[in-house]
């Protein structure tokens, strides 16, 4: 080979080497950037979605008094057949662990089959603030799920008419 050919050969291996360099550069600026913007959680203020629901819920709609530390990050209400209402509250804990609440006048194994997965059956209890729930498995595993109902006795036939309250989380 001869020297110019050699020298040609060097340049070549030198400028790629520089390129790629300077790309590497732009790409992890590129990712610094998005590690350091995290992900954002939308909060929101759900005080329109609980009117909305007192207003046109066959079932007094309670707003879940939560320390302040967690965070509302969604909320829906949905109308079922027959006018029955499910009221979706979200809300992000401190722990950075995602829950969710939920009210509705639809029947017990209807809405827990629509929230858990059909044929959720209690596998205990749990006791919050000395209110009794049932604890239930969720649909993803290592999710938590615990309701109750109000209103109605689950051998009456006012059984139809009650309110299951889930959180899973």
């Amino acid at each position: 080979m001869t020297a110019p050919a050699r020298r040609r050969s060097r340049q070549t291996a030198r400028d790629m080497i520089l390129s790629l360099t300077v790309i590497l550069v732009i790409v992890g600026i590129v990712v610094a950037f998005q590690q350091r913007g995290g992900q954002r959680v939308r909060v929101i203020d759900p005080s329109d979605t609980y009117a909305g629901a007192r207003a046109s819920a066959s079932y007094p709609v309670r707003v879940p008094h939560l320390p302040g530390a967690w965070r509302p990050t969604s909320a829906t209400n949905q109308t079922a057949e027959g006018g029955r209402l499910t009221l979706r509250l979200g809300f992000l804990t401190p722990q950075g662990q995602y829950a969710q609440l939920v009210e509705s006048d639809l029947q017990r194994n209807v809405i827990l089959g629509r929230e858990l997965s059909p044929g959720a059956r209690p596998t205990g209890t749990l006791l919050v603030n000395g209110v009794s729930w049932d604890r239930l498995p969720a649909k993803k595993h290592g999710d938590r799920a615990i309701a109750r109902t109000d209103g109605g006795d689950a051998h009456s036939a006012e059984a139809v008419r009650h309110r299951i309250r889930a959180v899973i989380g």
